[in-house]
């Protein structure tokens, strides 16, 4: 295996700092504008022992940066509530960043749903990046998806 030179190396270090300044300074997002959520389908139902184990998440974009970070949300909803009032009123019961389009959660139900929790679920993803003064915001959020267990 060959070995980049001191001046390959920092020339590309300087390339890769252009084009990220030239990025932000344009407001050019280098994402995708669509998510389509994959697993688990909409509506669909997971059984009980699976849901304890691990529920697998899946998704596709379009074309992307190779520095994505994507924001995986889930919310459980209580009774009286739909998937939006869940996602606006409750706290996220799976909340994680990966840089990848697939995540399996582990542990995510942990017991028998009992009033006021249902075993039914939403679910988005989102593309977050960091804004020149550090700040991450979501460029992109997918459509919302749902599940039930039983």
């Amino acid at each position: 295996m060959k070995q980049l030179s001191a001046t390959t190396y920092m020339l590309t270090i300087a390339i890769a700092l252009l084009f990220t300044a030239c990025t932000k300074e344009n407001n050019v997002s280098p994402v995708t504008t669509n998510i389509t959520l994959g697993a688990p389908a909409n509506n669909a139902i997971i059984a009980l022992d699976e849901a304890k184990q691990a529920v697998n998440f899946k998704w596709s974009v379009g074309p992307t940066s190779p520095m994505v970070t994507y924001r995986l949300r889930v919310w459980q909803l209580m009774q009286g509530q739909n998937g939006t009032s869940a996602m606006r009123d409750n706290t996220p019961i799976v909340d994680r960043n990966t840089d990848v389009n697939t995540i399996s959660v582990l542990g995510m139900l942990t017991g028998p749903c009992k009033p006021p929790y249902l075993c039914d679920f939403v679910w988005n993803v989102a593309i977050v990046e960091r804004d020149s003064n550090g700040t991450i915001k979501e460029t992109v959020v997918s459509t919302t998806g749902s599940f039930s267990v039983n």
